[in-house]
C-alpha cells in the first residue's frame, strides 16, 4: 500500500514539474503586454502586390523592408542578417522578401539617387548585386561611384547612364516612398509581415520598427501566425 502511495506521489511530483516547466517556457516565449518590443499588430491594412518589384522567393508569406541606402542600421542588416534570412527562410520556401525604397531625404541627401542606381541595375536584372554594393560602400555614394559600381557588377554602362537620367527610375523610388508614408513608415528600417492573396493584394498583419536579427523576425512571424504552437514549426 505504501508503495502505491509513494508511486502516486511520484507521479504527482513529476506532473507538477512538467506543468511548471511548461508555464516557465510560456512565460519566456509569450509577449510582454507591457513592453514595447517594436512589433505592432495591424488590422485591415493592405497594399498591391504589383508594387513589390524588388521581390525574391515564392512563398505566400512575405516580409517587406522599407530601407534607405544611407541608413547605417539598414546597411548592418543588409550585410549581416539579410544573407542568412534569404538562405534559411527565403531559399527554403518558407518566406518571400521584398525591398522598398524609403530615402530619408532630409538627413540622407544621397539616398534617393542611390535608390535610382539600384533601380537602374534592376533594369539589367542586377538589383540585388547593386543593393549589396551600395550598402557595403555607404561612404561613397555619388554619381561617379554609382557608375563605378555599375561597371563592377557588369552592367552596360551606356544603358545604366541613360537610366540614371530618366524619370522612370526616379518615379519607382518615389512610388515606394509614398507607399511607405501611406503605411505609416517614419524611420528605417521598417518591416511588415504579410500574406499575398490570390486577388493580388498583400494583407499586412504586423509591423516591425527598427533593425531586427533573423531570430527576431522568426519570433515575429511565429507570433503573427498565432501563439506557442507556431513557435515549434518555425524553430524546427
Amino acid at each position: 500500500m505504501f508503495k502505491r502511495i509513494k508511486s502516486g506521489l511520484d507521479i504527482l511530483a513529476n506532473s507538477a514539474i512538467v506543468i511548471v516547466a511548461i508555464l516557465l517556457l510560456w512565460t519566456l516565449l509569450k509577449p510582454d503586454a507591457g513592453a514595447d518590443d517594436g512589433v505592432d499588430a495591424l488590422e485591415d491594412v493592405a497594399m498591391s502586390a504589383s508594387l513589390l518589384t524588388k521581390r525574391v522567393g515564392t512563398g505566400d508569406r512575405i516580409l517587406l523592408e522599407f530601407a534607405d541606402f544611407q541608413c547605417s542600421y539598414c546597411a548592418e542588416y543588409a550585410l549581416e542578417d539579410l544573407p542568412r534570412l534569404k538562405r534559411e527562410l527565403v531559399d527554403a520556401g518558407r518566406l518571400s522578401y521584398a525591398y522598398l525604397h524609403f530615402p530619408l531625404k532630409g538627413i540622407h541627401p544621397e539616398a534617393a539617387m542611390a535608390g535610382v542606381a539600384a533601380e537602374c541595375a534592376g533594369q539589367q536584372e542586377k538589383f540585388w548585386e547593386m543593393h549589396d554594393r551600395l550598402f557595403a560602400n555607404q561612404g561613397r555614394l555619388s554619381n561617379k561611384e554609382f557608375a563605378s559600381q555599375a561597371r563592377a557588377i557588369g552592367l552596360d554602362s551606356a544603358q545604366f547612364g541613360e537610366c540614371m537620367q530618366s524619370e522612370e527610375a526616379a518615379a519607382a523610388v518615389e512610388t515606394d516612398f509614398k507607399q511607405g508614408l501611406a503605411l505609416g513608415v517614419r524611420a528605417t528600417p521598417t518591416f511588415f509581415i504579410g500574406t499575398i492573396g490570390v486577388d493580388g493584394m498583400v494583407e499586412l498583419s504586423s509591423r516591425i520598427r527598427g533593425q531586427v536579427a533573423l531570430e527576431g523576425i522568426e519570433a515575429a512571424l511565429a507570433r503573427d501566425e498565432g501563439g506557442l504552437a507556431s513557435w515549434w514549426s518555425w524553430l524546427r
